[in-house]
């Protein structure tokens, strides 16, 4: 008996804090009727026949609002094969101008901020022929405690991103009101949750192509370590 009441305890605690994590998830409006795309032809859905897609939007929140107002200024793709679990990334350049589908022109990040999850949603699905129902939206502060939780990641920081990179950090510091520290070289460095995300915001040394690749490089070794993580960091 003693040991079923220990079991017992153990599943109610975890249900708690499962309970607490999940009430913690900001929810905008999104109705999927408003984002399917109708308009496919049957070649368009014949090639999306066993994969999973998913919008992610990276939001530059100063706050922790992840609703319409903010800038989606990381916009990937996330396409997940559902036969062997493959999961490949693609980037939607911030600054392309296309349809907001909602009968105006501009900048793709501006589709977030006009009309939230749901209008950049429908946007994406009306620009490349596809059909998302499903999305997922972080702010600066979630990428800094999923990365400080796995215990950083290693990167190779060039001389030029280097040259900026601190800036960056400081001012992730102010925004998030995590603690961390400025970088003393270039070249290999385990970094913190927050110089991760100052890293995958540098753009005044190149251009918004090595921008992409810098967030996707953090999203892939931080999905790396996830894997490799025990069942409690995962949850």
């Amino acid at each position: 008996m003693a040991v079923l009441e220990v079991f017992v305890l153990a599943a109610i605690f975890a249900y708690a804090y499962l309970l607490k994590q999940y009430s913690k998830i900001q929810r905008p409006v999104f109705e999927v009727k408003n984002v399917e795309n109708t308009e496919l032809t049957t070649d368009d859905i014949a090639k999306m026949k066993g994969y999973w897609n998913i919008a992610a939007f990276g939001v530059d929140s100063r706050d922790s609002s992840v609703g319409r107002g903010n800038n989606a200024d990381v916009i990937m793709i996330v396409s997940i094969n559902r036969e062997n679990g493959e999961i490949r990334i693609a980037s939607v350049f911030r600054d392309s101008y296309l349809s907001l589908a909602n009968g105006n022109y501009n900048k793709i990040n501006q589709a977030y901020a006009v009309g939230g999850p749901e209008l950049a949603v429908k946007a994406l699905n009306q620009n490349l022929d596809l059909n998302i129902t499903d999305y997922v939206t972080f702010n600066w502060k979630a990428v800094v405690d999923a990365v400080n939780i796995m215990g950083g990641v290693d990167l190779e920081v060039t001389p030029a991103e280097f040259k900026y990179i601190n800036s960056f950090i400081t001012e992730t510091v102010k925004s998030t009101g995590v603690g961390s520290v400025q970088l003393t070289h270039a070249g290999m460095n385990h970094l913190d949750g927050v110089q991760a995300v100052a890293y995958a915001r540098l753009r005044l040394m190149d251009s918004d192509y090595n921008r992409t690749e810098r967030q996707r490089k953090v999203v892939s070794l931080l999905m790396d370590k996830i894997h490799a993580a025990d069942a409690a960091k995962r949850i």
